[in-house]
This record gives structure tokens, C-alpha cells and sequence, in this order.
């Protein structure tokens, strides 16, 4: 009886023995092919971005239904305008950033509505001074300016057949943490995405200070862009092997890119916003709301016919 409880418990040693081999083997066998295929995902990745980089251009596809893979060439040229009256520190700030940030094939391009703060009109002609084309639009109202300005892109356009895509925006949308390639990347959205009519940044709104407090409205800044944040489950691209978050959001005049055979019009739809680090900062959402900058207070104070234009 011992002999024969002695051997069962030898067979089971040795069955729980052959059991932990064979688990043993089977986990190995799929850790290598996990890391074969892992192994193959970034050759494929690197392969992809070693032509990207030899043939010069950028490559991006996603999981959003009726969007395809595209490529775009790294030279796309993309000229940026701003409208602007009177805020000159906004201005400084997001065209420095401009300089800073973007390292593609772009210009700037400054539609003037009647600005008439003096350090501005010193500044405006600075910048011609410097081969920066400004327009000063003829028109007073806030509606007509914008068709105004709609017809100098167009006209612009007309000249520069390089140029499928431009970006209009307010002068107070900096990028001040962005990628160098963010006017591809919106490119590229737009070129593998036709549902779009507009591509542009989410505002950061994580480190609007305190002292900041409210718009012309009676919502909170955060009360207002947290819809553009939450309105829509973020879809995913891939940007040169890279994942990118952007999402299905209005988007009105911050640093918003159109193809060049979209007239601009406000609040064009379907569009898109993206996320970090291809997203913007509001910049007049940093300053102290009881203190605000000089350029700021003679906007305000002289908007004249245009009191309801919105401002932030």
C-alpha cells in the first residue's frame, strides 16, 4: 500500500513536471512570435519612415470611417492669414510663435481692419517694411470685412497655384508647444479625410490662471472650449508611425486650414480639431482680467460700429 502511494505520488510529481515544461515551451513559443511581430512593426515603422524621409515627404493614415492613407510632401507651402485690429501684443506673440514653431514652407499675410492704436500702425509697417504682405481692408463693418478678406485670399490663391492649403486665424492663436510639422499634419488630415471642410488646434485650457475670469459672455472660459473637448470621442491617426489624437469639433477662426478651393466663410463644417502636440493656446486667456494690456482696452474702446464683435 506504501509502495503503491509512493509511485502515484512520483506520477504526479512528474505529470506536474511535464505540465510546467509544457506551459514553459507554449509561453515561449508566443513570446517570440509577440516579439516577431513586434519586431516586424517596428521594421515596418521604420521602413516607412526611412522612404518618408527619403523621398521627402510625411505619411498619415487613421481609424475615422472614410479617411484613407496619405502622403504629403515635407515642402507643402501654406500661407497663413491673420486678421487683426489693434492687438499688437497678440500679435507679436503668435507670429513669434509662428517663426518658433513652424519649420515648413510657409508666409504671412496680415489683413489690417482699421487698426488704430499708434504702436500697432508702427508695428503694421514694420512688418511691410520687411516683405510681409499687409492688406488694410476698406470695409467697417465685421461682416463685410470678412468677405472682404475672403476675396484677398482667393485673389492670393489665384497667383499662387503651389498653394493647396492656407490657414486663416485671430491674432491671439500662438503655437507655443507645438511640432515643427503642424501645417502637415493639419494638411494631411485634410488630404485623407475629404468629410472635412476644416482642420485646426484644440485650445489648451489645463493652465488658464485664476486671474483670468470670465468672456463678454457670462460663461467661463473653461464652461465654454470643455464642449470641445468632451462633445466627441477622439478618433486616432497614425502621423509618420506616430499615434495622434483629433476629434469631430466646430472650429471658427483659430488657426483653422481649408483647401484652396474652399471660399473662407466663419463656422464651416464638418471639422476638425487636434490634439497635443498639435493644439494652440489662446493667448489673451493669460492675462489678468482686472489688468488687462493697453492694445486690449483701445480695442475694446474703439470697436465702434462693431461693439458685438466676439472677443475672448
Amino acid at each position: 500500500m506504501v509502495v503503491v502511494s509512493t509511485r502515484m505520488a512520483q506520477q504526479r510529481v512528474v505529470a506536474i513536471f511535464l505540465v510546467s515544461i509544457f506551459c514553459i515551451i507554449y509561453n515561449l513559443r508566443n513570446f517570440h512570435a509577440a516579439e516577431s511581430r513586434f519586431d516586424s512593426d517596428r521594421a515596418s515603422t521604420r521602413s516607412r519612415n526611412a522612404k518618408s524621409m527619403a523621398k521627402d515627404i510625411s505619411t498619415f493614415s487613421s481609424d475615422r470611417e472614410g479617411c484613407v492613407s496619405v502622403t504629403i510632401p515635407i515642402d507643402t507651402f501654406v500661407p497663413i492669414f491673420v486678421l487683426v485690429r489693434d492687438r499688437l501684443m497678440s500679435l507679436r506673440t503668435s507670429l513669434d510663435s509662428y517663426r518658433s514653431a513652424i519649420k515648413t514652407p510657409y508666409e504671412i499675410i496680415i489683413l489690417d481692419h482699421h487698426s488704430s492704436y499708434p504702436p500697432m500702425l508702427t508695428f503694421l509697417e514694420e512688418l511691410s517694411q520687411n516683405s510681409t504682405e499687409v492688406h488694410s481692408l476698406k470695409s467697417w463693418d465685421w461682416r463685410s470685412a470678412l468677405n472682404e478678406a475672403a476675396n484677398i485670399i482667393h485673389m492670393y490663391l489665384e497667383k499662387r497655384p503651389d498653394a493647396q492649403y492656407y490657414v486663416f486665424t485671430d491674432p491671439d492663436i500662438a503655437l507655443l508647444r507645438n511640432h515643427p510639422d503642424v501645417l502637415l499634419f493639419y494638411a494631411a488630415l485634410l488630404e485623407s479625410c475629404s468629410v472635412y471642410q476644416v482642420v485646426g488646434p484644440h485650445l489648451q485650457i489645463s493652465d488658464i490662471p485664476i486671474e483670468y475670469t470670465t468672456n463678454s459672455t457670462s460663461e467661463t472660459i473653461l464652461e465654454h472650449e470643455s464642449y470641445f473637448w468632451t462633445s466627441a470621442i477622439p478618433h486616432m491617426g497614425t502621423w509618420n508611425g506616430a499615434g495622434q489624437h483629433f476629434s469631430d469639433a466646430a472650429i471658427d477662426t483659430t488657426f483653422a486650414m481649408r483647401r484652396r478651393n474652399l471660399r473662407f466663410a466663419r463656422l464651416q463644417s464638418p471639422s476638425a480639431r487636434v490634439h497635443a502636440p498639435y493644439a494652440a493656446v489662446h493667448t489673451d486667456w493669460y492675462h489678468n482680467s482686472t489688468n488687462i494690456p493697453q492694445d486690449k482696452i483701445w480695442y475694446k474702446t474703439h470697436l465702434n460700429a462693431n461693439r458685438k464683435v466676439n472677443h475672448w
